[in-house]
């Protein structure tokens, strides 16, 4: 992990782990994760930090030149959580209303790189057969940790969610919209 980033590029444009070496699938890098989940293990900054600290930014974008994997990655990132921040809307004075809700979405099945719906399809290629099921098991911890840590972030000051975050739960991200 000594090449792995301590905090975010501060080009929104441009992400931070961009240079990291690691395995990649479908043009993506397979990069370690913060486990905020079962074990607090990982590093200590990582590429959901890194989307959800320009997350208020990267909404505005109408393109984004994705330069490397982990630049895909923010933009798939930001579609999630464009998502995550319209079911929080829904339940903003309900931290847990909206918990049930992103756990109940995220056992849902979702299309990965090479499947219809998948949301970035354009910017990726299709995994090899025997590279599916550890792509899907990647976006999964992907998904779960954006929605946990995005719940946390919105939520920080108490059971009602910071409106400045809410105010931007109607925008789209690259004028799309992700529907699963």
């Amino acid at each position: 992990m000594s090449n792995y980033p301590t905090e975010p590029n501060p080009n929104s444009k441009i992400s931070a782990f961009g240079t990291v070496n690691c395995q990649t699938i479908s043009g993506l890098p397979i990069l370690q994760l913060r486990d905020t989940v079962k074990t607090n293990n990982g590093p200590q900054f990582d590429i959901v930090d890194e989307a959800i600290y320009h997350f208020r930014t990267n909404i505005f974008m109408r393109d984004f030149p994705a330069k490397t994997g982990a630049d895909r990655l923010i933009i798939y990132l930001t579609f999630y959580g464009m998502k995550c921040l319209k079911f929080i809307a829904k339940n903003k004075t309900n931290k847990q209303k909206c918990q049930l809700e992103l756990d109940g979405w995220n056992l849902k099945p979702f299309p990965i790189p090479g499947e219809g719906g998948f949301i970035i399809d354009s910017y990726v290629t299709a995994p090899a057969n025997n590279e599916k099921t550890q792509l899907r098991e990647y976006f999964k911890k992907l998904r779960i940790e954006m929605g946990n840590r995005l719940l946390a972030r919105i939520f920080a000051q108490g059971n009602e969610a910071d409106k400045w975050w809410i105010c931007f739960a109607n925008k789209k991200f690259l004028d799309k919209e992700m529907a699963n």
